[in-house]
Protein backbone atom coordinates (compact mmCIF):
# COMPACT_ATOMS: atom_id res chain seq x y z
CA UNK A 1 0.00 0.00 0.00
CA UNK A 2 2.83 2.21 0.99
CA UNK A 3 3.80 2.62 -2.70
CA UNK A 4 0.82 4.16 -4.03
CA UNK A 5 0.99 7.54 -1.43
CA UNK A 6 -0.54 10.19 -4.05
CA UNK A 7 -2.93 8.09 -6.28
CA UNK A 8 -6.50 9.02 -6.13
CA UNK A 9 -8.76 7.13 -7.53
CA UNK A 10 -12.76 7.54 -8.30
CA UNK A 11 -15.24 4.98 -9.13
CA UNK A 12 -17.93 5.50 -11.86
CA UNK A 13 -21.05 3.29 -13.16
CA UNK A 14 -22.47 3.35 -16.38
CA UNK A 15 -25.82 1.76 -16.71
CA UNK A 16 -24.10 -1.40 -14.10
CA UNK A 17 -20.79 -1.24 -16.21
CA UNK A 18 -18.53 -0.39 -13.14
CA UNK A 19 -14.66 1.55 -13.10
CA UNK A 20 -12.22 2.62 -11.50
CA UNK A 21 -10.42 5.70 -13.01
CA UNK A 22 -6.79 6.93 -12.31
CA UNK A 23 -5.27 10.03 -13.90
CA UNK A 24 -2.20 8.63 -16.12
CA UNK A 25 -0.16 11.81 -15.41
CA UNK A 26 -0.52 10.36 -11.34
CA UNK A 27 -0.08 6.77 -12.73
CA UNK A 28 3.40 7.60 -14.29
CA UNK A 29 4.77 9.00 -11.10
CA UNK A 30 4.51 5.16 -9.69
CA UNK A 31 6.33 2.28 -10.41
CA UNK A 32 3.29 0.35 -11.62
CA UNK A 33 1.99 -0.60 -14.72
CA UNK A 34 -1.79 -0.26 -15.41
CA UNK A 35 -2.47 -3.60 -16.14
CA UNK A 36 -0.77 -4.73 -12.57
CA UNK A 37 -2.78 -1.79 -11.11
CA UNK A 38 -6.24 -2.77 -12.86
CA UNK A 39 -5.29 -6.91 -11.52
CA UNK A 40 -4.77 -5.75 -8.23
CA UNK A 41 -7.71 -3.01 -7.49
CA UNK A 42 -10.89 -4.14 -9.54
CA UNK A 43 -11.39 -7.67 -8.14
CA UNK A 44 -14.71 -8.87 -8.80
CA UNK A 45 -16.15 -5.30 -7.97
CA UNK A 46 -14.96 -3.63 -11.12
CA UNK A 47 -15.38 -4.26 -14.90
CA UNK A 48 -11.65 -2.70 -15.34
CA UNK A 49 -9.49 0.25 -14.63
CA UNK A 50 -10.18 3.92 -16.94
CA UNK A 51 -6.59 5.63 -17.84
CA UNK A 52 -7.19 9.25 -18.35
CA UNK A 53 -5.53 11.72 -20.23
CA UNK A 54 -5.60 15.29 -19.76
CA UNK A 55 -9.09 16.75 -19.62
CA UNK A 56 -8.28 20.19 -21.41
CA UNK A 57 -6.79 17.93 -23.83
CA UNK A 58 -9.13 18.79 -27.54
CA UNK A 59 -9.85 14.90 -27.76
CA UNK A 60 -8.71 13.55 -24.25
CA UNK A 61 -7.07 10.31 -24.57
CA UNK A 62 -8.24 7.64 -22.33
CA UNK A 63 -8.04 3.81 -22.40
CA UNK A 64 -9.21 0.53 -20.64
CA UNK A 65 -7.81 -2.36 -18.99
CA UNK A 66 -9.89 -4.56 -18.19
CA UNK A 67 -9.62 -6.22 -14.92
CA UNK A 68 -7.59 -8.95 -15.81
CA UNK A 69 -4.95 -7.02 -16.68
CA UNK A 70 -5.89 -7.35 -20.71
CA UNK A 71 -6.30 -4.49 -22.88
CA UNK A 72 -10.30 -3.64 -23.33
CA UNK A 73 -10.29 -1.95 -27.01
CA UNK A 74 -12.72 0.59 -27.15
CA UNK A 75 -15.27 0.79 -24.06
CA UNK A 76 -18.66 2.69 -25.11
CA UNK A 77 -19.69 2.58 -21.33
CA UNK A 78 -16.25 3.96 -20.38
CA UNK A 79 -16.68 6.45 -22.70
CA UNK A 80 -19.95 7.62 -21.00
CA UNK A 81 -18.12 7.16 -17.67
CA UNK A 82 -15.07 9.23 -18.54
CA UNK A 83 -17.36 12.36 -20.28
CA UNK A 84 -19.55 11.62 -16.77
CA UNK A 85 -15.80 12.52 -14.89
CA UNK A 86 -15.48 15.65 -17.09
CA UNK A 87 -18.31 17.58 -16.33
CA UNK A 88 -18.68 19.79 -18.80
CA UNK A 89 -21.62 19.82 -21.48
CA UNK A 90 -20.19 18.42 -24.10
CA UNK A 91 -16.98 17.06 -25.38
CA UNK A 92 -14.75 14.73 -27.46
CA UNK A 93 -12.21 11.52 -26.44
CA UNK A 94 -10.21 9.60 -28.32
CA UNK A 95 -9.96 5.77 -27.49
CA UNK A 96 -8.41 2.93 -29.20
CA UNK A 97 -7.66 4.99 -32.17
CA UNK A 98 -11.44 6.63 -32.17
CA UNK A 99 -12.14 9.97 -31.78
CA UNK A 100 -16.14 10.15 -30.17
CA UNK A 101 -17.84 12.86 -29.38
CA UNK A 102 -20.34 13.21 -26.41
CA UNK A 103 -22.89 15.40 -24.89
CA UNK A 104 -24.80 15.56 -21.81
CA UNK A 105 -28.55 14.86 -22.69
CA UNK A 106 -31.99 14.25 -20.24
CA UNK A 107 -30.89 10.78 -19.63
CA UNK A 108 -27.13 10.93 -18.92
CA UNK A 109 -24.40 10.51 -21.26
CA UNK A 110 -25.01 10.22 -25.56
CA UNK A 111 -22.09 9.08 -27.82
CA UNK A 112 -21.85 10.46 -31.45
CA UNK A 113 -19.80 7.19 -32.79
CA UNK A 114 -17.54 8.06 -35.94
CA UNK A 115 -19.21 4.78 -37.01
CA UNK A 116 -22.36 4.14 -39.63
CA UNK A 117 -23.95 0.43 -40.22
CA UNK A 118 -22.43 0.39 -43.56
CA UNK A 119 -19.13 0.01 -41.72
CA UNK A 120 -20.10 -3.08 -39.51
CA UNK A 121 -19.63 -6.45 -40.73
CA UNK A 122 -22.17 -8.79 -39.43
CA UNK A 123 -21.56 -12.91 -40.64
CA UNK A 124 -23.72 -15.74 -40.32
CA UNK A 125 -21.65 -18.37 -38.81
CA UNK A 126 -23.28 -21.90 -38.91
CA UNK A 127 -22.28 -24.22 -36.09
CA UNK A 128 -23.40 -27.59 -34.84
CA UNK A 129 -25.88 -27.80 -32.26
CA UNK A 130 -24.83 -30.31 -29.13
CA UNK A 131 -27.87 -32.48 -29.01
CA UNK A 132 -27.81 -33.27 -32.81
CA UNK A 133 -23.81 -31.72 -34.48
CA UNK A 134 -25.79 -32.63 -37.65
CA UNK A 135 -27.91 -29.66 -37.25
CA UNK A 136 -26.54 -26.43 -37.56
CA UNK A 137 -27.06 -23.56 -35.84
CA UNK A 138 -26.60 -19.88 -36.82
CA UNK A 139 -24.76 -16.84 -34.45
CA UNK A 140 -24.22 -13.90 -36.07
CA UNK A 141 -20.17 -12.22 -35.81
CA UNK A 142 -20.15 -8.77 -35.36
CA UNK A 143 -16.47 -7.11 -36.37
CA UNK A 144 -16.17 -3.18 -35.73
CA UNK A 145 -13.66 -2.15 -33.30
CA UNK A 146 -14.40 -5.28 -30.96
CA UNK A 147 -14.70 -8.50 -32.25
CA UNK A 148 -18.43 -9.67 -30.92
CA UNK A 149 -21.22 -12.61 -31.71
CA UNK A 150 -24.73 -12.38 -30.90
CA UNK A 151 -26.91 -15.25 -30.46
CA UNK A 152 -30.57 -15.12 -29.62
CA UNK A 153 -32.07 -17.43 -27.25
CA UNK A 154 -33.35 -19.94 -29.11
CA UNK A 155 -30.19 -20.51 -30.87
CA UNK A 156 -28.01 -20.60 -27.32
CA UNK A 157 -30.52 -23.21 -26.41
CA UNK A 158 -29.86 -25.61 -29.37
CA UNK A 159 -25.78 -24.78 -29.01
CA UNK A 160 -26.21 -25.94 -24.98
CA UNK A 161 -28.93 -28.21 -25.04
CA UNK A 162 -30.47 -26.51 -22.56
CA UNK A 163 -33.97 -25.10 -22.29
CA UNK A 164 -33.11 -22.46 -19.57
CA UNK A 165 -34.57 -18.85 -20.11
CA UNK A 166 -33.41 -15.74 -20.76
CA UNK A 167 -32.49 -14.38 -17.00
CA UNK A 168 -31.36 -18.16 -16.08
CA UNK A 169 -29.05 -19.24 -18.99
CA UNK A 170 -25.69 -20.27 -18.36
CA UNK A 171 -23.67 -17.31 -20.69
CA UNK A 172 -20.34 -18.48 -19.37
CA UNK A 173 -20.54 -21.85 -20.77
CA UNK A 174 -21.77 -20.32 -23.70
CA UNK A 175 -19.28 -17.83 -23.76
CA UNK A 176 -16.76 -20.80 -22.93
CA UNK A 177 -17.94 -23.01 -25.77
CA UNK A 178 -18.09 -19.99 -28.45
CA UNK A 179 -14.38 -19.28 -27.37
CA UNK A 180 -13.32 -22.41 -28.59
CA UNK A 181 -14.44 -21.46 -32.08
CA UNK A 182 -11.14 -20.25 -32.75
CA UNK A 183 -11.33 -20.69 -36.80
CA UNK A 184 -14.26 -17.72 -36.22
CA UNK A 185 -12.43 -15.94 -33.48
CA UNK A 186 -8.79 -15.77 -33.18
CA UNK A 187 -8.62 -13.11 -30.75
CA UNK A 188 -11.82 -14.24 -28.60
CA UNK A 189 -15.11 -13.03 -28.72
CA UNK A 190 -17.36 -10.67 -26.51
CA UNK A 191 -20.70 -13.40 -26.33
CA UNK A 192 -23.68 -11.38 -26.24
CA UNK A 193 -27.47 -13.51 -25.47
CA UNK A 194 -30.26 -11.47 -26.91
CA UNK A 195 -33.97 -11.93 -26.32
CA UNK A 196 -36.28 -10.24 -29.08
CA UNK A 197 -38.81 -8.16 -28.24
CA UNK A 198 -41.87 -10.10 -28.06
CA UNK A 199 -45.67 -8.32 -28.89
CA UNK A 200 -46.75 -5.68 -25.92
CA UNK A 201 -43.22 -5.59 -24.87
CA UNK A 202 -40.87 -2.27 -25.33
CA UNK A 203 -37.51 -3.38 -26.15
CA UNK A 204 -35.11 -5.85 -26.13
CA UNK A 205 -33.20 -7.95 -23.57
CA UNK A 206 -29.03 -8.07 -23.50
CA UNK A 207 -26.39 -9.68 -21.26
CA UNK A 208 -23.35 -9.88 -22.48
CA UNK A 209 -19.94 -11.58 -21.18
CA UNK A 210 -16.92 -9.64 -22.22
CA UNK A 211 -12.98 -10.71 -22.91
CA UNK A 212 -10.99 -10.75 -19.62
CA UNK A 213 -13.95 -9.64 -17.38
CA UNK A 214 -17.02 -12.05 -17.71
CA UNK A 215 -20.51 -11.18 -17.48
CA UNK A 216 -21.16 -7.57 -16.68
CA UNK A 217 -24.17 -5.54 -16.12
CA UNK A 218 -23.81 -3.72 -19.11
CA UNK A 219 -21.96 -3.69 -22.40
CA UNK A 220 -22.01 -0.13 -24.57
CA UNK A 221 -20.29 -2.57 -27.57
CA UNK A 222 -22.37 -5.23 -27.15
CA UNK A 223 -25.21 -3.31 -27.13
CA UNK A 224 -24.16 -2.01 -30.35
CA UNK A 225 -23.61 -5.46 -32.10
CA UNK A 226 -26.49 -6.61 -31.46
CA UNK A 227 -28.12 -3.52 -32.91
CA UNK A 228 -26.29 -3.98 -35.85
CA UNK A 229 -27.91 -7.16 -36.45
CA UNK A 230 -31.34 -6.51 -35.76
CA UNK A 231 -30.62 -3.31 -38.21
CA UNK A 232 -29.30 -5.61 -41.06
CA UNK A 233 -32.49 -7.77 -40.71
CA UNK A 234 -34.43 -4.59 -41.52
CA UNK A 235 -35.35 -3.62 -38.16
CA UNK A 236 -35.90 0.52 -38.31
CA UNK A 237 -35.21 3.00 -35.74
CA UNK A 238 -34.34 3.37 -32.20
CA UNK A 239 -33.36 0.40 -30.17
CA UNK A 240 -33.66 0.13 -26.49
CA UNK A 241 -31.71 -2.59 -24.85
CA UNK A 242 -32.97 -3.96 -21.17
CA UNK A 243 -29.70 -5.03 -19.41
CA UNK A 244 -29.15 -5.94 -15.98
CA UNK A 245 -27.79 -2.03 -14.92
CA UNK A 246 -30.13 0.07 -16.78
CA UNK A 247 -31.34 0.78 -20.51
CA UNK A 248 -28.62 1.72 -23.43
CA UNK A 249 -30.59 3.76 -26.33
CA UNK A 250 -29.18 2.93 -29.74
CA UNK A 251 -30.16 5.06 -32.77
CA UNK A 252 -28.68 6.32 -36.27
CA UNK A 253 -28.71 9.43 -37.42
CA UNK A 254 -29.89 11.43 -40.61
CA UNK A 255 -26.70 10.56 -41.92
CA UNK A 256 -26.30 7.15 -40.81
CA UNK A 257 -24.02 7.44 -37.96
CA UNK A 258 -24.84 6.03 -34.85
CA UNK A 259 -25.69 7.33 -31.72
CA UNK A 260 -25.62 5.32 -27.92
CA UNK A 261 -27.03 6.75 -25.06
CA UNK A 262 -27.74 5.97 -21.24
CA UNK A 263 -27.17 6.30 -17.23
CA UNK A 264 -23.25 7.38 -16.10
CA UNK A 265 -22.21 8.86 -13.47
CA UNK A 266 -18.62 8.93 -11.57
CA UNK A 267 -18.54 9.43 -7.13
CA UNK A 268 -16.41 11.37 -5.56
CA UNK A 269 -12.49 9.75 -4.46
CA UNK A 270 -11.66 6.47 -3.09
CA UNK A 271 -9.08 5.57 -0.64
CA UNK A 272 -6.36 3.42 -2.51
CA UNK A 273 -5.62 1.69 0.74
CA UNK A 274 -9.05 0.26 1.31
CA UNK A 275 -8.72 -0.78 -2.06
CA UNK A 276 -5.72 -3.09 -2.03
CA UNK A 277 -6.52 -4.40 1.98
CA UNK A 278 -6.88 -8.26 1.01
CA UNK A 279 -6.39 -8.02 -1.97
CA UNK A 280 -3.97 -10.29 -3.65
CA UNK A 281 -0.72 -9.68 -3.92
Amino acid sequence: MEAFPQLSLRSGDGCGNRFLLVQSAELSQIEESAEHLAQRVCGQHYDGLLVLGPAHAQAQEIRIVNRDGSDGGCCLNGCRVAAAHHGGRRGKLRMAGHDIAWRQVADGIELALPLSLGEIAVTPIPLPGKKNPAESVTVHGVNYWNPHVVVDVPSARLLMDCTDSFAAFPLADLAQRLRQERQHFPQGVNVGLMERSVEGASGYRLRVDERGVGETAACGSGALAASAVLWKEGEEGRLLWKMGGGHLLLERDSDGKIHLSGRAQVTAPMALAGLLRGAPK
